[in-house]
């Protein structure tokens, strides 16, 4: 597109448009601040989502849903297993 890339910001593509169209455009207002963000850990993260939970509530999750994988894979190791003798 006459020039542009994509990748530049709005205000340098319009002025791209209105200098090839030959038109005035009036400079814009760059008043607009960058955002602070406040990025937080993985490990706070984290602990905030475990700290919903009640200590119950994680041992069902261990007993349902983790337990059986771990199984599953020491199962395939024994089932895997070749014993001389």
């Amino acid at each position: 597109m006459i020039g542009e890339k994509e990748s530049k910001k709005k205000d340098t593509k319009i002025a791209g448009i209105a200098a090839f169209l030959g038109l005035l455009v009036a400079e814009l207002d760059k008043s607009q601040q960058a955002k602070n963000v406040n990025i937080v850990t993985l490990r706070e993260l984290a602990t905030k989502t475990v700290s919903r939970y009640t200590k119950e509530e994680l041992k069902v999750f261990f007993a349902e849903y983790k337990w059986p994988c771990e199984y599953n894979v020491w199962k395939e190791d024994v089932d895997n297993m070749i014993v001389n003798g």
